[in-house]
Protein backbone atom coordinates (compact mmCIF):
# COMPACT_ATOMS: atom_id res chain seq x y z
CA UNK A 1 0.00 0.00 0.00
CA UNK A 2 1.18 3.30 -0.87
CA UNK A 3 0.98 6.46 0.97
CA UNK A 4 1.13 10.16 -0.76
CA UNK A 5 2.81 12.29 2.20
CA UNK A 6 0.51 15.19 1.42
CA UNK A 7 -2.45 12.96 2.91
CA UNK A 8 -3.30 12.81 6.22
CA UNK A 9 -4.03 9.22 7.29
CA UNK A 10 -4.78 8.02 10.77
CA UNK A 11 -3.10 5.68 12.49
CA UNK A 12 -5.98 3.45 12.74
CA UNK A 13 -6.23 3.24 8.80
CA UNK A 14 -2.39 1.92 8.76
CA UNK A 15 -2.80 -0.55 11.63
CA UNK A 16 -1.80 -4.38 11.00
CA UNK A 17 -4.16 -5.90 13.35
CA UNK A 18 -4.95 -9.91 13.24
CA UNK A 19 -8.73 -10.73 13.16
CA UNK A 20 -8.60 -11.68 17.03
CA UNK A 21 -6.94 -8.10 17.58
CA UNK A 22 -10.28 -6.19 15.55
CA UNK A 23 -12.50 -4.34 17.85
CA UNK A 24 -10.32 -5.21 20.67
CA UNK A 25 -10.42 -2.63 23.52
CA UNK A 26 -8.51 -0.11 24.82
CA UNK A 27 -9.01 2.34 27.71
CA UNK A 28 -9.54 3.58 30.95
CA UNK A 29 -10.81 -0.60 32.22
CA UNK A 30 -8.39 -2.30 30.76
CA UNK A 31 -7.09 -4.96 32.66
CA UNK A 32 -3.29 -5.37 31.78
CA UNK A 33 -2.84 -8.96 31.24
CA UNK A 34 -6.46 -9.99 29.17
CA UNK A 35 -6.31 -5.87 27.93
CA UNK A 36 -10.11 -6.67 28.12
CA UNK A 37 -12.46 -3.70 29.31
CA UNK A 38 -15.29 -3.15 30.89
CA UNK A 39 -17.60 -0.87 28.70
CA UNK A 40 -20.02 1.17 30.22
CA UNK A 41 -22.82 -1.15 29.42
CA UNK A 42 -21.60 -4.51 30.56
CA UNK A 43 -21.00 -2.03 34.12
CA UNK A 44 -24.36 -1.52 34.44
CA UNK A 45 -25.50 -5.38 33.48
CA UNK A 46 -23.17 -6.35 36.16
CA UNK A 47 -24.72 -3.67 38.92
CA UNK A 48 -28.30 -4.83 38.11
CA UNK A 49 -27.32 -8.10 38.42
CA UNK A 50 -26.03 -7.33 41.39
CA UNK A 51 -29.29 -5.24 42.39
CA UNK A 52 -31.89 -7.46 41.32
CA UNK A 53 -30.09 -10.91 43.31
CA UNK A 54 -29.48 -8.20 46.42
CA UNK A 55 -33.37 -7.56 46.03
CA UNK A 56 -34.10 -10.89 46.10
CA UNK A 57 -32.15 -12.24 48.92
CA UNK A 58 -32.92 -9.39 51.05
CA UNK A 59 -36.94 -10.24 50.19
CA UNK A 60 -36.43 -13.95 50.89
CA UNK A 61 -34.96 -13.14 54.11
CA UNK A 62 -37.68 -10.25 55.36
CA UNK A 63 -40.25 -12.85 53.80
CA UNK A 64 -38.80 -15.82 56.13
CA UNK A 65 -38.26 -13.20 59.44
CA UNK A 66 -42.10 -11.79 59.16
CA UNK A 67 -44.00 -15.09 57.21
CA UNK A 68 -45.70 -12.13 55.07
CA UNK A 69 -45.13 -12.81 51.54
CA UNK A 70 -46.46 -9.29 50.56
CA UNK A 71 -43.08 -8.23 48.68
CA UNK A 72 -43.59 -10.67 46.26
CA UNK A 73 -46.02 -8.67 44.66
CA UNK A 74 -44.40 -5.47 44.46
CA UNK A 75 -41.00 -6.32 44.91
CA UNK A 76 -39.81 -9.05 42.80
CA UNK A 77 -41.83 -8.25 39.76
CA UNK A 78 -40.65 -4.62 39.59
CA UNK A 79 -36.80 -5.57 39.47
CA UNK A 80 -37.29 -8.22 37.53
CA UNK A 81 -38.71 -6.25 34.75
CA UNK A 82 -36.02 -3.55 35.02
CA UNK A 83 -33.35 -6.52 34.54
CA UNK A 84 -35.80 -8.08 31.99
CA UNK A 85 -35.25 -5.03 29.76
CA UNK A 86 -31.51 -4.24 30.96
CA UNK A 87 -31.09 -7.39 29.57
CA UNK A 88 -32.78 -7.12 26.17
CA UNK A 89 -30.91 -3.94 25.30
CA UNK A 90 -27.36 -5.68 26.63
CA UNK A 91 -28.08 -8.27 23.98
CA UNK A 92 -29.07 -6.22 21.22
CA UNK A 93 -26.04 -4.41 21.81
CA UNK A 94 -23.75 -6.82 21.91
CA UNK A 95 -25.59 -8.24 18.53
CA UNK A 96 -24.79 -4.96 16.86
CA UNK A 97 -21.13 -4.62 17.75
CA UNK A 98 -20.80 -8.54 16.58
CA UNK A 99 -22.39 -7.57 13.38
CA UNK A 100 -19.59 -4.33 12.88
CA UNK A 101 -16.99 -6.40 13.62
CA UNK A 102 -17.45 -9.06 11.57
CA UNK A 103 -18.51 -6.98 8.98
CA UNK A 104 -14.60 -5.37 9.57
CA UNK A 105 -13.03 -8.61 9.58
CA UNK A 106 -15.19 -10.94 6.27
CA UNK A 107 -16.28 -7.05 4.70
CA UNK A 108 -19.24 -5.40 3.60
CA UNK A 109 -20.17 -8.45 0.66
CA UNK A 110 -19.87 -11.41 3.12
CA UNK A 111 -22.10 -9.92 5.50
CA UNK A 112 -24.92 -8.12 3.16
CA UNK A 113 -25.56 -12.16 1.57
CA UNK A 114 -25.41 -13.26 5.69
CA UNK A 115 -27.80 -10.63 6.77
CA UNK A 116 -30.02 -11.15 3.47
CA UNK A 117 -30.32 -15.34 3.93
CA UNK A 118 -31.79 -14.59 8.08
Amino acid sequence: MEINKSESVSKSSLSMESPKDVGRPTGRFCNSKTSDRFEFSKIVFIILCAVTMGVTLYSMLLMWKTDNVGPLTYLIPSVYTAFATGTGFYFDKAKKENFIKLRSIYGDEMMDKVKGDS
